[in-house]
């Protein structure tokens, strides 16, 4: 079994597939990696000169949106910029922060752009290059990752806008499973027609996490990627696991949302779907549910609000509180 915390996958992906488009423009070098999130937007620079990617810079813009957005800029391990309090008022302003901080800091224009997506349904099955009917496939999975999708739609229509010259590529988490998951992994014991009409199924989620660390063990083994078998753990505060088999996914702990599963942060991952009928008909909606399945659950939940980081919860624990000890 392989545990993992904080790989770095998009790069890669989105560098392999966007490398043809821009292989005659030997002067721009740099691919960018975008994760939009619903108030932040984290971002990479990667030199691809070598064939290889290179980071030369990293960032983050955080709390978007508010009075007390920050920016946070790294230059090939030095920190050039750390400001907050910059009232950054949305998406677009965020990506025009993050374009004109990384203007002086390179000597080359950006080539491509990789967006990390969460949720690609069944018809993004790996790095795709962005077009309308990309984007409208992002849209069309936000009831499904509501948390996620929305702003990773939003972070590609403004990205577009301001670089929009390049290619633009998307790397959903899903694929890495829903490439290869077969129909015993991934149909649930539910009537076939919500399967066919509603697509109700195991999709699967962490995937270029997955395929990042598949390559990096085969690596590390000395193996071919295709002899890879492994029980893989993406664990933090959202969390699931993986069997993989000759490299390839064939079974997740996630599902049809990021819900399924371990035991997270704040989500409680798997439970009797009889204790949502049993809410329900006693005064708990929709919404209800949600907020608490998603937000106020998982350690969190079982720690009775205390926490939701398992660092907080270990010093609660330490010091004798018997919900974190549970937790």
């Amino acid at each position: 079994m392989l545990l993992v915390r904080g790989a770095r996958p998009l790069a890669g992906a989105a560098t392999r597939l966007v490398s043809r488009s821009f292989s005659t423009a030997a002067n721009n070098k740099f691919v960018l990696t975008l994760n939009a999130g619903s108030s932040s937007i984290k971002f990479g620079v990667f030199d691809v000169a070598g064939g290889t990617p290179v980071e030369r810079c990293s960032g983050i813009v955080e709390e978007v949106g508010s009075d007390h957005s920050r920016l946070k800029l790294v230059v090939d391990g030095e920190v050039k910029r750390d400001v907050a309090d910059l009232h950054i008022k949305g998406h677009g302003e965020a990506l025009a922060s993050i374009r004109d901080a990384l203007a002086p800091q390179l000597p080359g224009a950006i080539a491509a752009v990789g967006h990390r997506v969460v949720h690609g349904g069944a018809a993004i099955l790996g790095p795709a290059l962005v077009d309308d009917a990309i984007v409208d496939e992002v849209d069309a999975c936000a009831a499904l990752a509501p948390l996620h999708n929305p702003a990773n739609a939003l972070g590609i229509r403004f990205a577009r806008d301001t670089w929009g010259d390049v290619p633009h590529v998307v790397v959903p988490d899903t694929a890495f499973h829903t490439s290869s998951m077969q129909p015993e992994s991934y149909r649930y014991a539910l009537p076939k027609s919500l399967y066919d009409d509603h697509g109700i199924r195991r999709y699967g989620f962490h995937g270029t996490s997955y395929a990042y660390v598949t390559k990096q063990l085969a690596a590390a083994l000395g193996k071919p990627v295709s002899a890879v078998n492994a029980i893989v753990c993406h664990l933090g505060s959202g969390a699931s696991m993986c069997a993989v088999e000759h490299g390839r996914s064939i079974d997740t702990t996630m599902g049809l949302t990021p819900l399924e599963g371990l035991v997270m942060g704040t989500r409680c991952g798997d439970v009797d779907a009889g204790v949502l009928s049993y809410l329900s008909e006693r005064g708990y909606s929709t919404s209800d549910l949600d907020a608490l399945l998603n937000k106020e659950s998982g350690l969190k939940g079982l720690s009775g609000g205390l926490a939701s980081d398992m660092r907080a919860i270990t010093k609660l624990a330490e010091q004798g509180d018997s919900d974190a000890a549970l937790a």
